[in-house]
């Protein structure tokens, strides 16, 4: 078992009457601990206090649980009528707010009549209706809260996609999640820019399709670089936002540029897998929460792709 896992279970079970951003940093110890008495060489994470949204942005997460509430009990059923919600709140002020929190923001709402921010907000939705996110403990909730909330804070849709925002989202989010308590390495701050510009500017254009894509040749550098710079929580949400756009789960939508299976395997370990399956449902019920009967079908395809994925014990 992980550090990370085994982490996460001693916290879930034991120490859950501690504070949310306690139970972080003792997360970060306990993972850090355990790899290095199994002989690991990794730098050092500094110590962290990793807060939920509902302490950062308690008026966002307020708004998404009304939204849960409201779609659980048929008072709002349709995608117009929740956008035009949302429409209401994303006021100037309250982007002024997020964009304190999580800088980044307000570009990323800016293409396509804000229709990355409208995707987001019905993606945190879904997510809450996971039966994943519901199996998850406490911090682990936490962990992934952010995981969509940022996952495609970076993406330029131009005519309605953007398809180099997988690597570029995971670049920005590593560069915002120390500010929100979570843990880093002693060598962030003196590797990040270069990983950062590295991670950022890693597409090329498919000249076939007239359009940028993932540059995948570049992918094992980013994530050997991930490694070095991030550890526990950190690292999972950086890994599942730089690759939610690398494995094609649905047949219906491919991504534009897939990583075979194998490379998929390689990257996916025990901790990244529940976090990045989530982040994939949660994705597509972003788009498509009201459709019950295709998300439904979606789902499940979903889940078949990942069990071909599910790390061995």
């Amino acid at each position: 078992m992980s550090g990370t896992v085994l982490g996460a279970a001693i916290i879930g079970r034991k120490l859950m009457w501690l504070p949310v951003c306690v139970l972080a940093t003792l997360h970060t110890w306990i993972g850090g601990a355990i790899a290095q008495s199994a002989g690991a060489s990794v730098p050092q994470p500094h110590a962290t206090m990793i807060r939920p949204i509902a302490e950062r942005l308690p008026g966002v997460w307020s708004f998404l649980q009304a939204l849960d509430a409201d779609i659980t009990t048929g008072r709002l059923a349709s995608t117009d009528a929740l956008i035009a919600k949302a429409r209401a709140f994303y006021t100037p002020e309250r982007m002024a707010e997020i964009e304190a929190v999580i800088p980044g923001w307000r570009h990323m709402a800016s293409y396509d009549d804000g229709k990355t921010l409208w995707h987001v907000t019905v993606a945190m939705v879904a997510l809450m209706g996971l039966d994943e996110y519901k199996a998850m403990t406490g911090p682990e909730h936490v962990v992934q809260e952010w995981i969509v909330l940022l996952h495609d804070l970076a993406k330029e849709p131009a005519k309605g996609r953007d398809h180099r925002h997988g690597f570029r989202s995971g670049a920005l989010a590593g560069r915002v999640l120390p500010a929100l308590g979570f843990p880093t390495t002693a060598v962030y701050a003196a590797e990040f820019p270069a990983w950062f510009s590295l991670t950022d500017g890693a597409f090329k254009l498919d000249r076939a399709k007239g359009y940028p894509i993932h540059d995948n040749a570049k992918l094992p550098e980013i994530m050997a670089g991930a490694a070095r710079l991030f550890t526990g929580p950190t690292l999972t949400v950086v890994k599942a936002i730089t690759l939610h756009q690398s494995i094609t789960s649905l047949a219906a939508w491919p991504v534009a540029a897939p990583i075979a299976q194998a490379e998929a395997a390689r990257y996916v370990d025990r901790p990244l897998y529940p976090a990045l399956l989530a982040l994939t449902l949660a994705d597509s019920g972003g788009w498509n929460l009201f459709e019950r009967a295709r998300l439904a079908a979606m789902y499940g395809e979903t889940r078949k792709v990942f069990a071909r994925l599910r790390p061995s014990d």
